[in-house]
């Protein structure tokens, strides 16, 4: 064999276990990755497994508070006058915004949903409920 000959066997198998050294680091990495993928998929699947049956006991809960027109009233998303503000929580989430008015002694609150900023940049929002000493008193689509 000549030198030719024996270099080329070299830097073939330099060449033959630099790729398979790369394929071996490239199969574990994405094997890691699937791990953290499917860990993550098992975290997501009980975290929704626990709120399903938290909101189950809470509208349980509800129910046995408020009677079973109030319980499905809340867990199909309405809102009514005179619903409790904290029921109104539970109905619609959080609002985006809350604004304070008092007059007279008597204290006003408008609360938004559904906030989406228009193409000049202002926030606006789809409905406004009101609420007064803690008991929903009206509701208007802003939009």
């Amino acid at each position: 064999m000549d030198n030719k000959t024996i270099l080329f066997f070299v830097i073939t198998s330099i060449l033959a276990i630099y790729f398979f050294v790369n394929l071996y680091l490239h199969i574990s990495k994405n094997s890691k990755r699937n791990e953290e993928i499917s860990y993550a998929q098992r975290k997501m699947i009980n975290a929704n497994k626990e709120k399903e049956l938290a909101k189950k006991n809470l509208l349980a809960e509800i129910e046995n508070q408020f009677g079973a027109d109030a319980s499905q009233k809340v867990a199909n998303g309405y809102v009514w006058n005179g619903m409790p503000e904290y029921l109104l929580i539970v109905s619609m989430g959080k609002a985006e915004e809350i604004k304070e008015n008092f007059f007279r002694g008597t204290r006003t609150e408008k609360w938004f949903y559904g906030g989406k900023v228009n193409r000049l940049g202002n926030l606006k929002y789809n409905l406004e409920i009101t609420v007064e000493d803690q008991k929903v008193i009206g509701w208007r689509d802003l939009y």
